[in-house]
C-alpha cells in the first residue's frame, strides 16, 4: 500500500498506511484473554441439606438457597470508560479553543490590523501546517487501537460476522497554546464497515484522541484505514 501526503486548499493532507496487523494482533489477544476469564471456577460437590431435629427454632434451620435474578454482568471495557473522559477533555478544548479563535479574529478587525494583513497577503506565503506521519501513527496506536479493540469485540457480541476494512478521514486542528485535538470525522463512501454501532463506537472514540497542535497553526487532514478481523493471520 502506498502513502503520500499534498496539499489542499490551504492545509496539509496525509494519507497514512493502513494498520491492519496491530489491530489485528491486538482483537485476536484481546478474544483469547477474553475466553480465558469466562470459564467458570469448579464449583465444590454440593451437600445433601440438613435435616434439623424435631422442635428446633426457625433461627436454627438451614436458610433455603437463593437464586441470584440479577443479570450477567456485562463485560468491563476500561477503555472506553477513559475515552469519555478523554471526549470530555477534548470538549473542553474545543470550546477554549474557539474562544481564543474569536478573540483573535475581534484583534485582527482594527484597522491596524486590517493594514497588517494586507501587506502580510502580499508577501510570500507562510509554510503550511504539518504534523509528523511517524507521531500521528504512534498516538493512534496507543490511544486509539485500544479503544477499537473494544469497539470491535462490542460489535462482534451483536454479530459475529463483522470484519473489513475501514478509512476514516478527520481534522487534526490546535494552538501552541492550548493543544491539538480532532475535529470533523468522517467515513469514506467505500468503507466495509457498515455496522452502525461499530461506526458510531469508532467515530466517538476517534474524537476522543488529542495531537500536538500542527506546527504553524491552522489543521493538517489526516486519512487512515483500519482493517478489522477475527482471523490473527488476517485471512
Amino acid at each position: 500500500m502506498t502513502s503520500g501526503s499534498g496539499t489542499t486548499g490551504g492545509y496539509r493532507s496525509f494519507l497514512i498506511p493502513a494498520i491492519a496487523l496491530a489491530v489485528l494482533v491486538g482483537l485476536y489477544l484481546a478474544k483469547e484473554r477474553l475466553a480465558v476469564e469466562s470459564t467458570p471456577d469448579p464449583s465444590p460437590p454440593a451437600k445433601a441439606p440438613t435435616t434439623p431435629p424435631v422442635g428446633a427454632s426457625s433461627a436454627e434451620r438451614p436458610a433455603s438457597p437463593i437464586e441470584s435474578t440479577a443479570a450477567p454482568a456485562e463485560p468491563e471495557r476500561p477503555a472506553l470508560h477513559r475515552a469519555g473522559r478523554d471526549r470530555a477533555k477534548r470538549d473542553a478544548m474545543l470550546l477554549e479553543l474557539r474562544d481564543a479563535l474569536a478573540a483573535r479574529s475581534s484583534a485582527t478587525a482594527t484597522p491596524d490590523a486590517k493594514a497588517d494583513a494586507k501587506e502580510e497577503d502580499a508577501k510570500e506565503p507562510g509554510p503550511l501546517p504539518t504534523l509528523d506521519k511517524d507521531y500521528i501513527q504512534a498516538r493512534i496506536r496507543e490511544d486509539l487501537l485500544p479503544l477499537a479493540t473494544e469497539c470491535y469485540e462490542s460489535a462482534l457480541e451483536q454479530d459475529e460476522a463483522i470484519a473489513g476494512r475501514m478509512v476514516m478521514k478527520f481534522a487534526i486542528v490546535g494552538d501552541e497554546e492550548i493543544g491539538g485535538l480532532v475535529d470533523n470525522v468522517e467515513l469514506a463512501e467505500d468503507n466495509e464497515i457498515k455496522h452502525e454501532g461499530l461506526v458510531e463506537c469508532m467515530r466517538e472514540s476517534m474524537l476522543s484522541v488529542t495531537f500536538d497542535p500542527p506546527q504553524g497553526g491552522g489543521q493538517v487532514q489526516v486519512t487512515y484505514p483500519f482493517v478489522f478481523s477475527t482471523d490473527p493471520d488476517g485471512g
